[in-house]
């Protein structure tokens, strides 16, 4: 009999993958761009429009389902939380795949703490990601990666009761690459 350690520690060696699958290297790169770890600023905000929150925290993306998924982690502290254990904080994953026949993404957010649970979509593109969906209320959502560069991004999420007008912004992050330092340095 195995052990539940041991399966589980099998369970993510199976999930994770090495890199982008090589069949559908450039759409894929769309989300793959992002692996690795982030340095967030995590902001907030009301409906109207004032600043909530505002603090950090940390965005970890990584290669899964043989090169054709990307899941992240994000983990942001709450007011007044820093220093609590787990349980005490903000965090949720995304799972997304590229459906290669559909040549397009979808995509689950999970944040159980905050009672969230979303599917979504987005188009493979180059350029900036928009990814839409609706929020478990049915309100609309459009979460966007933009500014995109090799060490940086802003992420935007937007929310409108009729999808067509009236969006105003709800999150807003800025993240910046983590270096890791090259050995002997």
């Amino acid at each position: 009999m195995t052990s539940s350690v041991s399966s589980t520690a099998n369970v993510f060696t199976e999930l994770a993958a090495a890199g982008p699958h090589p069949e559908h290297h450039a759409a894929v790169m769309q989300f793959g761009r992002f692996v690795g770890v982030w340095d967030m600023t995590v902001q907030f905000i009301d409906p109207h429009g004032d600043v909530v929150f505002d603090g950090v925290g940390r965005w970890e993306f990584t290669w899964i389902l043989d090169g054709l998924g990307v899941q992240d982690v994000l983990v942001y502290a709450l007011p007044d939380r820093f220093s609590e254990p787990r349980g005490n904080r903000g965090i949720g994953t995304t799972v997304r795949a590229y459906l290669p026949a559909e040549r397009r993404w979808r995509q689950v957010w999970a944040a159980p703490r905050a009672g969230n649970f979303i599917v979504m979509e987005s188009e493979s593109t180059v350029g900036d990601i928009r990814i839409t969906g609706l929020d478990m209320d049915g309100s609309h959502l459009e979460w966007a990666f933009t500014d995109i560069t090799a060490d940086s991004f802003t992420w935007t999420g937007r929310t409108s009761t009729d999808g067509v007008s009236n969006w105003r912004v709800e999150q807003r992050m800025h993240g910046r690459r983590r270096r890791i330092p090259e050995p002997g340095a």
